[in-house]
């Protein structure tokens, strides 16, 4: 009896330790919440990260171009079942995938899944208060290859309208 009450005693330290460190990775987040705005040629990517309360991040990611959406996603930075932040993508018309946490700094994050065909690797980094430099890379075709998202950090305005 004594055993199964120290099981449960050390569960929930296990839990609460598990939750703290969650709370202190969140922390290092915060500077991703918002709406943030990356123009490619004829493109203009709109990506929009909650808060961090309830323990998950949600992203939308919508690409416009000539005012329509042509791609668009769904992400969470959520804990995986070890309690490690994991990045689960949603991408519209396509497999979802998860994504481990790879490195976590004030300033920036990153995410590997070696088995998916590309993107294998997921990185946010802060840039100033207003700027934030995305990258997808990983294996292709033609060799090794990297994807720059640089977006500007922009009013988050979800009134029915035509695209900017």
């Amino acid at each position: 009896m004594v055993e199964r009450g120290w099981g449960w005693l050390g569960l929930a330290a296990l839990v609460a330790g598990t939750a703290a460190f969650q709370a202190k990775e969140y922390q290092k987040l915060r500077w991703l919440t918002g709406c943030w705005e990356a123009r490619k040629g004829d493109q203009r990517i709109v990506e929009q990260w909650t808060d961090s309360r309830g323990g998950l991040l949600l992203g939308t990611s919508r690409t416009f171009r000539a005012g329509r959406v042509v791609e668009f996603e769904f992400s969470a930075i959520i804990p995986d079942s070890d309690g490690k932040l994991e990045y689960q993508a949603y991408p519209g018309h396509k497999l979802a995938a998860s994504f481990a946490l790879a490195t976590l700094t004030d300033t920036s994050i990153s995410f590997t899944n070696p088995k998916h065909d590309f993107p294998a690797t997921i990185t946010y980094a802060r840039r100033g208060s207003d700027s934030v430099v995305a990258w997808i890379e990983g294996p292709s075709e033609g060799g090794p290859k990297r994807i720059l998202f640089p977006y500007k950090r922009m009013v988050c305005d979800n009134r029915e309208r035509e695209d900017r």
